[in-house]
């Protein structure tokens, strides 16, 4: 691989680990630097929110306490970087006193934006067990 591939591709794990962190961190200005104007984000329970509704939801709705995320897979293609892999989150409603912890199997789309990377896509489905063969 070309040292400018792997420099994006290290660039796009580097903005995802901090997408986590920000999120972690309720850093929903930082975050907003890091999303897409044009956002669509697919919650693994089938919810669709757009860059807006996202915050909002993260703003009056859920409290994050940690984002894991193994290193993904990823693609580059152009100024474009798909992430896939699985990732968990570990969320309360805000008010609520009980955490809970859900992993899913997430794809992301990054895009380049001259020399920053912003998410454009991410669309989480819940794992469950592994198939018996």
């Amino acid at each position: 691989m070309q040292d400018a591939t792997l420099d994006a591709i290290e660039a796009v794990i580097a903005a995802d680990a901090l997408r986590c962190r920000l999120i972690e961190a309720s850093d929903l200005e930082g975050l907003a630097r890091l999303l897409d104007d044009g956002l669509i984000h697919v919650h693994a329970v089938g919810y669709v929110d757009d860059k807006n509704s996202y915050l909002a939801g993260l703003r009056e709705r859920l409290e994050v306490r940690e984002v894991t995320r193994p290193r993904p897979a990823t693609r580059l293609a152009g100024n474009c970087c798909i992430l896939t892999g699985p990732l968990t989150n570990t969320v309360r409603r805000r008010g609520e006193s009980q955490w809970g912890s859900g992993t899913s199997f997430v794809t992301q789309v990054w895009i380049r934006d001259g020399s920053e990377w912003r998410q454009a896509h991410y669309h989480a489905t819940r794992m469950g067990p592994p198939a018996s063969t």
